[in-house]
């Protein structure tokens, strides 16, 4: 089974600041980047089982993919006191935008599961409380890689080949007298000789007469 490398990210607002990369991945905090985050990672309210993919090239931290969606904050949610959905001091709904980076392009967009980002939510979310509070600007909170495996490889190495032919090792419920090919019944061999022996009837040469003479005798 393949295994990726990935690191969890979050993108959003609280009740004073505007929207920024709340976690991002440590190199990209090293690299002082992690705004490309923000930047890149935006949209309307993801439809549920569909998360969405965006690639980045990025001279400091190179080919990125971003697996991610778009939630609604909610108090009961996020444990932050309040109702619904949260909103910051202008009256504003406020989104997460969550998900995982890849360091490398992904072409599989079934790699990364709505089960997956639920997962991941649930240790974003702790983040997204601390941040709640702030009321200026600071630099990402870091986090570490960890092991994606790709259930989808495992999958197709596991699977069994397709044969066209269906194969028995037992004879049973075979009607060798009425045998298909391609869905068409073919002529039975007794059929066959019921045939031949009907034609030489009818020709008024008997049958015991025509093997003699093939015979020889």
């Amino acid at each position: 089974m393949k295994n990726y490398k990935a690191w969890r990210f979050l993108v959003s607002r609280n009740q004073y600041l505007d929207y920024r990369t709340v976690v991002a991945p440590d190199f990209i905090c090293k690299s002082s980047v992690s705004s490309i985050l923000a930047r890149e990672a935006n949209g309307d309210i993801t439809e549920k089982y569909s998360p969405s993919y965006h690639e980045i090239r990025n001279p400091e931290v190179g080919d990125l993919t971003l697996a991610f969606r778009v939630i609604e904050a909610t108090a009961q949610d996020t444990g932050i006191p309040g109702n619904g959905v949260l909103k910051d001091s202008f009256g504003r709904e406020i989104y997460l935008i969550e998900g995982i980076v890849f360091r490398e392009i992904i072409h599989d967009h079934d790699l990364v599961t709505w089960q997956k980002l639920e997962e991941i939510h649930k240790v974003l979310v702790n983040d997204y409380r601390e941040f709640w509070e702030d009321t200026v600007y600071s630099q990402a909170r870091p986090s570490e890689s960890f092991d994606f495996p790709d259930v989808n490889d495992s999958q197709q190495l596991h699977k069994k080949p397709e044969s066209s032919i269906e194969k028995s090792d037992s004879r049973e419920g075979i009607d060798m007298d009425n045998i298909q090919i391609n869905g068409e019944t073919q002529i039975s061999h007794q059929d066959s000789h019921n045939f031949i022996k009907s034609i030489l009837q009818i020709l008024g040469c008997p049958i015991f007469i025509l093997l003699k003479k093939l015979s020889g005798k």
